[in-house]
């Protein structure tokens, strides 16, 4: 899940993750506001949060999901070394500076993975359950968030 607020930063990310099969990218956010209730509904493994959001702080966003989803990883970009210790305080996972996405974001996001019990192993057993499904017949589970 990503929570941006520059579109021209999202779409960066998303060049990046497009050639990594690990990574599927399960929704998009350019607001903090609606990253919260939308974190609890997909509940994904990993969360890339800004930390300067057009209606909120990530900070205060991080804090929430993590209270909220303690299983899941938030990696907090931010602009300035400043703020790497709110960055901590907050509950995120692991902090890159935004100057660094294009050469840290997939190793980042690949160390966090590694914290994720059956990463793997969990998003095809999803996938192949609802595949399962679909061939019997049978309607997705609409608690099956597909990470």
């Amino acid at each position: 899940m990503l929570v941006e607020g520059r579109a021209y930063v999202r779409n960066q990310i998303r060049a990046l993750l497009r050639d990594e099969p690990m990574f599927e990218l399960a929704a998009e956010f350019e607001s903090g506001a609606q990253s919260v209730q939308e974190a609890l509904n997909l509940k994904p493994d990993l969360i890339l949060m800004d930390l300067s959001l057009p209606d909120s702080n990530g900070l205060e966003m991080t804090h929430a999901i993590k209270s909220l989803l303690p299983g899941s990883h938030v990696l907090l970009m931010i602009q300035a070394p400043i703020y790497r210790q709110a960055a901590l305080a907050s509950g995120a996972s692991e902090i890159l500076m935004k100057s660094d996405l294009p050469s840290h974001l997939i190793p980042s996001l690949k160390r966090l993975c590694a914290l994720v019990p059956n990463h793997l192993e969990t998003s095809h057993s999803k996938l192949h359950a609802a595949k399962a499904r679909e061939s019997a017949g049978g309607e997705n589970d609409p608690t099956d968030s597909g990470r």
